[in-house]
């Protein structure tokens, strides 16, 4: 059985506070811009304005992963109306974005892609909640725009990038490649075909669709680097963006950035930054791609993802489950903030079936839905499934796990080693079931411990860690089709965790992150920079951490 997330209270509703000026946690020093003194420009309507107060409104993820508007008073509004496909955890999403008016009705609308890869549509009467006449109690349905999606890192939404009118998108591929889609004014049809407009966009740990950020008619991209250096690529016409010039330095300090809003409804577009307290602030644009000192945004907000933010969503997993001596569980979900929080009931409810489990993982989610996993053998030589059926031949691996999509499809998949020392992939079928294993290599056997959930190299794909006896760490990126690249050295000095697990991205910045427990018990966490190795380590779990027979 699985576990469905909690009600978490994510988000705190502090208005009266950040009004007064009053900054809620400690953050790092503010970014500063490069970019010219602010100058008039014309007024335009603020973009996705859900409620008609001329201000931009956020989407995102709720307190149950479902999507919706959330408002700046600390309200949330499911997307989708009465949809039972949203509210009962039966479609998670990997992405979001909010493009604008693509059916021109005149109000914004809402994109959303299933982790295996459908695109779907969302219309913009977000109150109407049915589809039939007066008394209809049949549920508002999202419009399906087609499959394969999942070929894609990221969506971006920078407007209208070759001025007719209607809104556009990007999208980043797992090589750096950019694709433009022009939009077509039609909700079922929304765009035309792709067209490659750039490479080389992996070099950015953040992207996002800027809208008309610098007042010339086109939509821009603003990109931030590793470095923590803020780039703006204006628009030149023709889905077509034109050469980079540097707009801000110290922008790492932020987990999230979200573009393409006019917070303050002055008709200038703005850029909020999500600190890892989860307190958003806003730096005012002033219409010509540059931008004003900080200040609090009037809110703060840890959902899991929002529409448009610059980092990859690291869908599937993040948090960690603890196995009991007493065949018990614990369960721990993250903050975004680098914290855990530890779930008040065994999320299995100490399924007898798991009782005499002699190893388990909890795994990247086996199904569109994301909900809590595991996998674990039975001690008869089977991999038992969360549905209950089982793989045979358990006895011959000495290691198991589900970091995530390896093979391109979209679907989690399983990872084995043999005793031998032989590893495979076993694709998912997004059902939680796997079809037949493929060879990987031999020589495996030289790690100790095999580990992964997400991405560690910032370009969106599954990858794996692992550990050799004497404390070596390496990172194998995965190339999308069950293979790996080369193995990349990390550093020394793992041999001092008794523990080692994936938890999947705890820092709310769509990397994912790696957790150690030492001989003392402490829990241990190593931010992912994105780009094959951590940041410095970070105690989050007091003595104690020991006491679990596994970690995953």
């Amino acid at each position: 059985m699985t576990a469905r997330r909690p009600l978490r209270l994510l988000r705190t509703a502090v208005a009266t506070a950040l009004a007064a000026g009053t900054v809620l946690g400690s953050v790092a020093v503010a970014p500063m811009s490069s970019a010219a003194p602010a100058t008039a420009a014309t007024a335009a309507k603020a973009p996705n304005d859900f409620d008609g107060d001329g201000r931009s409104d956020l989407v995102g993820l709720d307190s149950f992963d479902r999507l919706a508007v959330l408002w700046r008073t600390g309200a949330e509004t499911m997307i989708g109306g009465g949809d039972t496909q949203v509210r009962g955890f039966e479609v998670n999403y990997q992405k979001i974005a909010t493009p604008g008016d693509l059916d021109g009705d005149g109000l914004p609308d809402v994109l959303a892609v299933r982790p295996s890869g459908q695109l779907r549509i969302f219309s913009s009467r977000l109150h109407e909640t049915t589809d039939g006449g007066p008394g209809s109690t049949d549920p508002k349905s999202p419009t399906i725009i087609g499959g394969g999606w999942q070929a894609y890192s990221m969506l971006l939404t920078p407007g209208d990038l070759n001025a007719d009118g209607r809104p556009d998108l990007l999208a980043r591929g797992y090589d750096g490649s950019l694709w433009f889609y022009a939009g077509t004014g039609s909700a079922t049809a929304p765009f035309k075909a792709r067209v490659k407009v750039g490479t080389g966009w992996n070099m950015y740990d953040q992207t996002l669709g800027a809208g008309d950020f610098d007042g010339n008619g086109y939509g821009d991209v603003i990109a931030r680097d590793i470095q923590g250096r803020l780039w703006l690529y204006p628009g030149v016409g023709g889905g077509k963006l034109g050469a980079r010039h540097q707009i801000g330095t110290a922008w790492q300090s932020y987990n999230q950035l979200i573009g393409d809003v006019d917070w303050n409804g002055d008709g200038h577009l703005d850029l909020l930054a999500r600190a890892l307290d989860g307190t958003l602030y806003l730096y005012a644009g002033d219409g010509h791609g540059a931008y004003k000192a900080r200040t609090t945004a009037g809110m703060r907000e840890r959902t899991d993802a929002f529409a448009d933010q610059g980092g990859i969503y690291s869908w599937g997993k993040n948090n960690l489950v603890g196995h009991l001596t007493n065949g018990h569980f614990a369960w721990y979900y993250a903050n975004n903030d680098g914290t855990l929080t530890k779930y008040g009931a065994d999320p299995w409810n100490y399924d007898t079936g798991m009782a005499s489990a002699k190893r388990v993982t909890n795994p990247a989610a086996l199904t569109d839905n994301g909900q809590l996993g595991y996998l674990y053998d039975d001690g008869y030589g089977n991999l038992i499934l969360p549905h209950g059926s089982g793989i045979e031949g358990a006895r011959s691996y000495s290691l198991f796990f589900a970091p995530g999509d390896l093979t391109g499809d979209g679907n989690t998949d399983l990872v084995v080693r043999t005793t031998s020392g032989g590893l495979y992939v076993l694709p998912g079928d997004g059902n939680e079931g796997f079809g037949t294993k493929r060879y990987v290599g031999a020589g495996w056997n030289i790690y100790n411990r095999i580990v992964g959930a997400g991405d560690f190299t910032g370009d969106g794909r599954t990858d794996i860690a692992a550990t050799t006896p004497g404390g070596a760490l390496y990172i194998y990126p995965g190339r999308g089709d069950g293979t790996f690249a080369a193995r990349h050295y990390v550093c020394g000095g793992w041999q001092g965790y008794g523990k080692l697990a994936a938890p999947g991205d705890l820092t709310g910045d769509g990397k994912a992150d790696l957790v150690g427990v030492d001989s003392t018990g402490r829990l241990w966490l190593y931010p992912g920079n994105g780009a094959s190795a951590f940041g410095a380590r970070r105690e989050i779990g007091t003595a104690g951490w020991n006491g679990f027979s596994e970690l995953s």
